[in-house]
């Protein structure tokens, strides 16, 4: 197969996997609420290549209950442990650095939060991001009510304004 069909062969793989992942953790943590793991890099692009992690973050329905919030972080934390837990074959790298306020953000926000953060916060390098996003694995519906959500970060209908493509250059001039 050529070069773009193995990244997008690689990327449903890796949806797969986490999609099994949650499945048979779920059954561990009580109280779960529904979660999309939004996809985002190369997972989200479909460009997956054999040495790829997979950055995402993780959206869980508009409950704001903390026991709901506690039960999202706990299934993810030990969806992590099992995929990257050593075995025959490489682990499964799942990077939430990306996520709202990096690593010292929230492991799991509700769909509100995310979208109010990014319409909100987001830098540029943030927007630019999310147009890699798509759904990654979890609840479809709600991974599609986010994306949804945060188009217009995404795809501002007046285009990026000055100090935006000021910021992307800069960007591309750092990663050049």
């Amino acid at each position: 197969i050529d070069q773009q069909s193995l990244g997008a062969g690689l990327a449903e793989l890796t949806s797969a996997t986490i999609d099994a992942a949650l499945d048979a953790v779920a059954s561990e943590v009580p109280q779960v609420p529904e979660l999309a793991v939004i996809a985002l890099g190369s997972w989200g692009g479909q460009e997956q290549s054999y040495g790829s992690d997979a950055d995402a973050f993780v959206v869980m329905d508009d409950s704001e209950s903390p026991d709901a919030v506690r039960a999202a972080t706990t299934l993810v934390v030990r969806v992590r442990d099992l995929l990257s837990s050593p075995g025959p074959e490489p682990g499964l790298v799942i990077d939430l650095d990306l996520r709202p306020e990096g690593r010292g953000g929230a492991m799991v926000r509700s769909r509100a939060s995310h979208i109010a953060y990014y319409e909100r916060w987001a830098s540029t390098w943030e927007a630019q991001a999310l147009l890699r996003a798509g759904h990654g694995a979890g609840n479809g519906q709600l991974s599609q009510g986010f994306l949804s959500g945060i188009d217009p970060v995404r795809y501002p209908v007046d285009g990026v304004d000055a100090h935006g493509l000021l910021e992307i250059r800069k960007l591309k001039a750092r990663m050049e």
